[in-house]
């Protein structure tokens, strides 16, 4: 058996462009729904995928980060036998996906929280979940039992007599997710864990991600935008941007590699653009994000730099040339999202 579960060798993916006739140039929904569907022009192609490499390891965590329109989810798309490649090599547990797309399916489960629909409304949440275990091949007492579990751990089981008419649009999320959970596969493919669910919650997902499928030995591989979500459960982390991987490994690897400097942050009142101008001239900054409450009233500056101190008392004197009023300065080490920003740039959400 070989230690990678999942192997993406020089993966490529395109997509037609089309633009379509929106209702400014007709009259009415009917005109709308028929313009959308039929009055298509190609406009070029989008290149998701362009030539990415991984592997992951058996038991891994393994997340999967970058900005919109990255390739993320074509990505894991991909993994998952969803989308079939324009070309490259993608295997999972052993199997070709792209030549035994139906084998490679029944040893992964793609879960998605925003990936709601399946649900017979008629049923209960339980009864819903029972019937996926039933499908997934679990007997009916191991199917009850399961489907509790999984209840449990989206927070759903004071709900299990209900049905999915009665529940908000954060609970269909977290019935998405439980469905999702109930397979018994060697490999999740997770896409977004926790968007839209509140931090509570979201909370209760990555702990038992990180620790209950850790326990049972499942490899995981999970898109999302939060960078303190990739830090607590990844072992390894890819940044995707444009269709390609441009930095893999430990969050602690990718701090050293890519920040080697310290974070200068300074909260201060009417922070103005010439000051903010100058500052971004210094020349050990590496990167530089402005977080304003509103203008002329609080700023926070975050100032990725080689040499800390010397930006910090350059920063402080073009502030107080500026006539700004300094709250407070501090140095501290880089996070995984000052080291993404420094990466990707102002893509970053």
């Amino acid at each position: 058996m070989s230690k990678d579960i999942v192997i993406v060798n020089n993966v490529y993916k395109s997509y037609p462009k089309y633009k379509r006739f929106g209702p400014g140039t007709c009259l009415g929904q009917a005109h709308w729904i028929l313009a959308t569907i039929f009055r298509m022009r190609k406009e070029g192609v989008v290149e998701a995928l362009k030539g990415v490499s991984f592997r992951v390891k058996r038991k891994e965590i393994f997340a999967i980060v970058g900005p919109n329109g990255a390739g993320k989810t074509t990505l894991v798309k991909c993994i998952g036998a969803l989308l079939l490649p324009d070309k490259g090599y993608i295997e999972v547990d052993g199997v070709n996906v792209v030549e035994e797309p139906l084998k490679a399916k029944k040893r992964m489960n793609l879960v998605g929280s925003g990936y709601w629909g399946g649900f017979d409304w008629s049923l209960s949440l339980e009864e819903n979940l029972q019937l996926f275990a039933l499908l997934y091949g679990y007997d009916f007492k191991e199917a009850k039992r399961r489907a509790k579990e999984v209840l449990d751990i989206v927070g759903l089981s004071h709900k299990a007599k209900d049905n999915p008419t009665k529940l908000s649009s954060g609970e269909r999320q977290r019935l998405a997710l439980a469905k999702g959970f109930i397979a018994d596969v060697p490999l999740y493919l997770i896409d977004e864990p926790t968007v839209g669910l509140d931090p509570v919650f979201a909370k209760q997902i990555r702990d038992y991600i990180k620790t209950e499928m850790k326990k049972r030995g499942i490899t995981v591989i999970f898109t999302t935008h939060f960078m303190h979500e990739a830090e607590y459960l990844a072992d390894r982390i890819a940044i995707i941007k444009d269709g390609k991987i441009i930095a893999l490994g430990t969050a602690d690897e990718l701090k050293a590699k890519f920040t080697r400097g310290k974070v200068v942050e300074i909260k201060a009142y009417n922070v103005y653009e010439d000051a903010l101008n100058k500052i971004k001239s210094i020349e050990d900054i590496i990167h530089i994000d402005v977080f304003h409450r509103s203008y002329g009233a609080e700023t926070l500056l975050r100032i990725l730099t080689r040499n800390p101190l010397e930006t910090l008392n350059n920063v402080l004197d073009i502030l107080l040339m500026y006539s700004s009023t300094i709250l407070y300065a501090n140095i501290s080490e880089p996070t995984l999202e000052d080291v993404y920003r420094a990466i990707v740039g102002e893509e970053y959400g």
